[in-house]
């Protein structure tokens, strides 16, 4: 082996445990605790996921804020610290009259599962529908409440949020 391609591995090496020694910090209950994405970036990507969802339903709707902020982390299913913040995002979808309310739900699980989303929340008591999937791979969740009101109405939200992240990436020191 020559010297350049000695150094050449020591500088790899040494990256690499550079990088990992400044993601992982002891954690006082005896663990480690990752860097995150941030707030911001966890909030885009929600809103993103949120529109990708209204992508895949019927043509003819739009989304009207009803939430969009972040909230403690206070009892993280994740098994991680806490301290950690979560976005979420919360729209309603109006839609036009003779808009097909019965292809949403059906049209959104099957956009969801292909994308390989899966499902975490199934629950359709009587004319309420509650669909929540969640990506294995980064944690996000996006869901579709659809309630038949008394009056006729049918309302429908899209919901989606992102998991427990570090409001600026990492644990405050």
């Amino acid at each position: 082996m020559n010297f350049t391609s000695l150094r050449r591995r020591l500088v790899i090496a040494t990256t690499a445990l550079l990088f990992v020694a400044g993601c992982d910090r002891d954690d006082p209950t005896g663990g480690t605790v990752s860097d995150s994405m941030t707030l911001d970036q966890a909030s885009t990507r929600v809103e993103e996921i949120v529109r990708e969802a209204q992508a895949a339903l019927p043509p003819g709707i739009e989304l009207t804020s009803r939430f969009e902020g972040s909230m403690p982390c206070d009892d993280p299913d994740d098994g991680g610290p806490k301290g950690r913040v979560f976005a979420e995002r919360q729209y309603q979808v109006v839609y036009p009259a003779g808009w097909p309310v019965d292809q949403a739900l059906p049209t959104v699980r099957q956009y969801w599962e292909q994308r390989g989303y899966k499902v975490i929340k199934d629950h359709q008591p009587g004319g309420d529908r509650l669909l929540s999937v969640e990506n294995p791979a980064d944690g996000f969740r996006i869901g579709i409440e659809i309630y038949a009101r008394d009056s006729g109405r049918t309302d429908i939200f899209l919901v989606g949020s992102c998991p427990c992240v570090w409001e600026h990436g990492s644990p405050p020191a």
